[in-house]
């Protein structure tokens, strides 16, 4: 995958030579196959070489999304020259981004487990209603949905009366 995005032998081998190299080209690939631009993916090889260079990957287990944002701090911190030094900001989401997206592919990132939203059984009641009884298209029944669950997390926050 690296020969077909890098021309220069210096620039494939850091690429070739980077820890996860595997790792690496088959997500490449996988991104390639759903018609990423070739600028677009030699952007993100950049960055997986990057990640795979300042994560500290264990021998087998996951990794959890405090251990992505303390690399991308590391990372951004030894950035001191051009862009970085007047937006952090943007580097450090992107790397948190693709680094989050690349373990998720791998099967090694450790999610939080998401705490049930308030409210979920009466609004899956709520779509079936509107899918059964009412004929509304999934679009629809997806916008009201959303509607409904953003006043239950606000009403879940509220003092009962």
């Amino acid at each position: 995958m690296f020969e077909q995005l890098f021309t220069y032998r210096s620039v494939l081998a850091r690429h070739r030579e980077a820890p996860l190299v595997e790792e690496r080209e088959r997500y490449l690939a996988t991104r390639a196959a759903v018609g990423l631009a070739p600028a677009t993916l030699r952007n993100l090889a950049q960055a997986l070489r990057i990640i795979a260079h300042t994560l500290a990957f264990p021998a087998d287990g996951p990794l959890d999304t405090t251990a992505i944002t303390m690399a991308a701090e590391r990372w951004v911190q030894s950035q001191l020259h051009g862009q970085h030094e007047q937006d952090r900001q943007g580097p450090r989401r992107r790397f948190i981004r693709v680094a989050t997206e690349w373990l998720r592919f791998l099967g090694r990132l450790e999610e939080p487990e998401e705490a049930a939203a308030p409210f979920t059984v009466l609004i899956e009641a709520f779509a079936t209603c509107l899918r059964h009884e009412r004929g509304l298209s999934s679009k629809t029944i997806s916008q009201y949905t959303w509607f409904v669950h953003q006043f239950g997390q606000w009403f879940s926050t509220q003092e009962p009366s």
